[in-house]
C-alpha cells in the first residue's frame, strides 16, 4: 500500500507546478519583485496629500535613486518616503 502523504505531496506539486499563479511567485520571489509595483501607489499617496507637482517629481527621483542602490527593498523605500513625506502634511 503506498504512503498516503506521499501521494498528497505528489498530487500537490503536480497541482502547483501547473498552476499560473504560483509559476509567476516563484518567479516574482527569484527576480525579487514585489507582486504590485510600489512606485504608482506612492504617487497615488503623493497626490491624495496635495503635494506639488515639483515636490512630487523631487520625491520620485529620491525614490529611483534609493531603488538604484538597493533594487531587492523598492516596497520598504516607498513605504519610507511615504512615511517621511506624510510629516509635512
Amino acid at each position: 500500500m503506498a504512503n498516503k502523504k506521499l501521494i498528497h505531496n505528489i498530487i500537490n506539486k503536480t497541482r502547483k507546478s501547473f498552476d499560473f499563479r504560483y509559476q509567476q511567485a516563484i518567479n516574482r520571489n527569484k527576480k525579487q519583485l514585489p507582486k504590485t509595483p510600489p512606485l504608482p501607489s506612492l504617487l497615488n499617496y503623493l497626490d491624495s496629500i496635495n503635494i506639488s507637482d515639483a515636490e512630487i517629481d523631487r520625491i520620485v527621483r529620491e525614490y529611483w535613486e534609493a531603488v538604484e542602490k538597493n533594487p531587492s527593498l523598492e516596497k520598504e523605500i516607498a513605504d519610507k518616503l511615504k512615511i517621511k513625506y506624510n510629516k509635512n502634511v
